[in-house]
């Protein structure tokens, strides 16, 4: 799991700088067009981080706990992530009603960057859990060896 872990959060770090690259370089051009600051690009970034390793640290957790109840855990975890970055992106919405364009970017900017995130969860998950079945089968396979001998 250690192991795991470090890799997932070395990919994570890569993942977050080149978006926040990409996101300063936005901000950037977007304050050349019409010179108003939307400084929610890099918090974003930095928001979509922590939560995404907080779900992830979770989920893995979930998978040593309780493997049988893994697939629960990870239904409920994905419908309260999703409903915690609607209520983020309603609750700027509501709060910005004066700025529509800042409305946009950021709506643009929050799918983007989920997107981006869910690709990277996904991966990473998938190649987490392909590799504990792996390990079972490997366990299982000596465990018979052991046993006709």
């Amino acid at each position: 799991m250690k192991r795991h872990l470090v890799r997932y959060f070395i990919t994570m770090f890569i993942v977050t700088a080149i978006l926040m690259v990409v996101a300063m370089f936005f901000y950037n051009k977007m304050l050349s067009i019409d010179g108003r600051h939307y400084n929610f690009l890099p918090i974003s970034v930095g928001y979509f981080a922590v939560i995404t390793s907080l779900v992830h640290l979770v989920l893995v957790r979930s998978i040593y706990k309780e493997p049988r109840l893994f697939v629960r855990n990870f239904l409920f975890i994905t419908v309260a992530y999703l409903l915690v970055n609607l209520f983020a992106i309603l609750l700027f919405v509501f709060t910005h009603m004066d700025d529509i364009t800042a409305a946009k970017y950021f709506i643009l900017t929050f799918l983007v960057l989920y997107l981006c995130y869910l690709i990277l969860e996904a991966v990473t998950l998938s190649i987490f859990v392909l590799h504990q079945r792996r390990e079972e089968k490997r366990k299982l396979e000596q465990a018979d060896q052991a046993s006709e001998v």
